[in-house]
């Protein structure tokens, strides 16, 4: 049952701590990750965990929230980090909400709908569209701001969640999507995708860190937890 899974993940966490007492910090952190996190947030926290703190280990858990969240509910993972969600899907959970994100179109270089002046209102509205599914904050995020614009929904010819599909087909072709520019960091920073300046109207989303109401994390999860927040602040004030 769940209940046995979490007393036994938290003996389990009871012996990292008494041999991190012993040897200096150690033991093992799991975390699960969403796609918001994958690309800065988690990356650069691990790298500066693990120059600071040779002796933790790290293991990463990738899924769906609702996934996710039930392997945080039980303990079988230390803490989750991406997108918050309503209250109705963090029954449970408690969320630290480190940053905010928003939505931005990405393009091919050189593709049409981008104009030196901005975007080009009437190819936007003609636009080809490879987006996630209904229901997906991103795709409602999209579709609020497009009628904000007074402009047609979205024409969607491939529905994916897969950010590697989605990648491929937007620099190969005139599709177009819109996403986090943080999934496409690297595309951006070597300029093979553009993520045009369209000021959508569409509110940010909070990423944060959520944790199973109660638990007691180990001292190697409370520092990856740490570093998280820190590099979000140092991100956000527009430090590496």
């Amino acid at each position: 049952s769940i209940h046995l899974r979490r007393s036994l993940a938290e003996i389990v966490k009871a012996e990292e701590e008494i041999a991190s007492l012993l040897h200096g910090v150690t033991g093992h952190v799991t975390v699960g990750t969403l796609s918001l996190a994958r690309n800065r947030i988690l990356p650069r926290a691990i790298i500066r965990l693990g120059r600071d703190h040779p002796g933790i280990t790290m293991t990463t858990i990738e899924g769906t929230f609702e996934h996710l969240a039930t392997l945080v509910r039980a303990a079988d993972i230390d803490f989750m980090i991406g997108g918050l969600r309503e209250p109705e899907h963090m029954v449970g959970l408690t969320a630290q909400p480190v940053s905010e994100d928003r939505i931005a179109l990405i393009t091919r270089r050189g593709h049409p709908l981008v104009k030196p002046e901005g975007v080009d209102r009437e190819r936007l509205a003609e636009a080809r569209w490879v987006l996630p599914l209904p229901g997906t904050w991103t795709r409602s995020s999209l579709e609020t701001a497009l009628k904000a614009l007074e402009l047609p929904p979205p024409r969607v010819v491939v529905e994916t969640a897969d950010i590697s599909i989605t990648r491929s087909l937007v620099m190969e072709s005139d599709l177009i999507t819109a996403a986090s520019p943080d999934l496409f960091r690297h595309e951006l920073d070597e300029a093979s995708l553009t993520a045009i300046p369209a000021d959508l109207p569409s509110p940010p989303r909070e990423v944060g860190i959520i944790q199973r109401i109660g638990a007691a994390p180990t001292t190697a999860a409370q520092l990856l937890m740490s570093e998280i927040a820190a590099g979000a602040r140092h991100h956000a004030g527009g430090t590496v």
